[in-house]
């Protein structure tokens, strides 16, 4: 990965609101249940992504923050 990706640094709150637009738009679209992803990272640890459309959480609901695209 090209290190200028990265040096953009923290996500405005514009790009923040086009990700949660385009992560609910993902989830209800092109995800049937579940979808994993790891992501690479500077310094060689890895990120990693659950969507999961259905059934019980790996965690309490009150564990997770409910983000809503604006519309």
């Amino acid at each position: 990965m090209e290190e200028d990706f990265f040096a953009g640094g923290e996500l405005t709150q514009d790009e923040f609101r086009q990700l949660v637009r385009l992560a609910y738009r993902y989830l209800y679209w092109d995800v049937d249940q579940t979808d994993h992803w790891r992501v690479p990272l500077p310094g060689g640890a890895d990120g990693h992504i659950d969507f999961k459309q259905a059934g019980p959480t790996p965690y309490g609901d009150d564990f997770y923050r409910t983000v809503t695209p604006e519309r």
